[in-house]
């Protein structure tokens, strides 16, 4: 993977088209999930009012962090949400991907996004800018995780991503 970090210019999103039977299908999935594994996440959380009209289009994945008490959503209308469970807010709306976002990972201070673009985005948590952009898949990134320095033999905090590419 290539490290071509570019400019932070917000690109105009547009939602794309889905059914709505799947739409409200993967809502649901994704709703069910996050209320099991996450205490705050009740019919009035954050999460349960944008897959019942706050967000523009279909919710692929959530990521969840404890403390601070976040969500970060991400859509295929190109978007990031980072949502504030105890305020019950979005905070910010990253933008950046030319392409629906299958894929996000958190930590308190970094978010990672990707999907169709082929692209890794890596953002600010606290600010919503984009630090990096690092490119090098030949087809969708359908995953990310991020591994705490204590788990990785380098003591530094790992990206590793999977893509369709087979990468």
């Amino acid at each position: 993977i290539v490290d071509t970090t570019t400019s932070t210019t917000p690109v105009a999103t547009t939602a794309t088209t889905s059914s709505k039977v799947k739409e409200n299908y993967w809502k649901d999935r994704v709703l069910a999930f996050a209320s099991a594994v996450h205490p705050r996440l009740g019919a009035n959380s954050p999460v349960s009012v944008l897959m019942q009209g706050g967000g523009s289009d279909l919710i692929e994945y959530i990521a969840l962090l404890a403390r601070p008490a976040l969500v970060v959503s991400g859509s295929w209308d190109k978007t990031i949400k980072v949502w504030d469970t105890e305020r019950r807010i979005c905070l910010r709306t990253l933008t950046g991907h030319t392409e629906p976002v299958r894929c996000v990972a958190a930590t308190p201070t970094v978010v990672c996004s990707a999907g169709h673009d082929k692209a890794i985005r890596v953002w600010k948590i606290n600010t919503g800018e984009c630090q990096r952009v690092l490119t090098g898949h030949t087809h969708w990134v359908l995953c990310l995780q991020l591994l705490a320095a204590e788990d990785t033999l380098a003591g530094e905090v790992t990206l590793v991503s999977g893509s369709r590419d087979r990468s």
